[in-house]
């Protein structure tokens, strides 16, 4: 399989991103930690809609590996298929997140457990969001802390038979 996004590496600013473009005004630290923490328990909840309306139309998620999950997703509703096929395998633990920023970005780190049919394994994702002035979501860069490990665990499910 190909590994998608080799070269870019969580905490990398790429230069043709639409928010080196945009305004610094962005929201508050605060307020991103907020709407962060808000929309795990929204992911932990099955509740989509709640996430669609913090996403921008043209938002772009990024998720390294080799996994059927991994690659560049464009746009609030390629994002949300992304969403909803993730959370099948992904029990999140809302109150284990740790943030700290770089201009108008969030960097979150998250504790999950990750299942599959033959493993259960907890590990962290390290979430970079980029938000525009008005606080939507714009772009997204996730990565396991164990990317092998995790498209392991995401490929076995759809290996396995039965």
């Amino acid at each position: 399989m190909t590994t998608v996004c080799p070269g870019f590496k969580l905490g990398d600013r790429r230069t043709d991103s639409w928010m080196m473009s945009r305004s610094r005004k962005g929201t508050t630290e605060l307020g991103r930690e907020t709407l962060f923490a808000s929309l795990v328990l929204a992911f932990v909840e099955r509740d989509f809609e709640t996430i669609g309306k913090a996403l921008r139309e043209d938002v772009v998620l990024v998720l390294p590996g080799s996994s059927p999950f991994a690659g560049v997703h464009r746009g609030a509703e390629a994002v949300g298929r992304f969403l909803l096929g993730l959370r099948q395998f992904v029990i999140s633990d809302e109150k284990a997140l740790s943030y700290s920023h770089e201009g108008d970005e969030l960097i979150a780190s998250n504790d999950f457990l990750l299942h599959g049919p033959r493993h259960t394994v907890e590990m962290t994702m390290r979430v970079r969001v980029a938000f525009d002035e008005e606080g939507k979501i714009g772009e997204v860069f996730a990565e396991p802390d164990d990317v092998g490990l995790f498209d392991h665990v995401i490929v076995s499910t759809f290996s396995t038979t039965a």
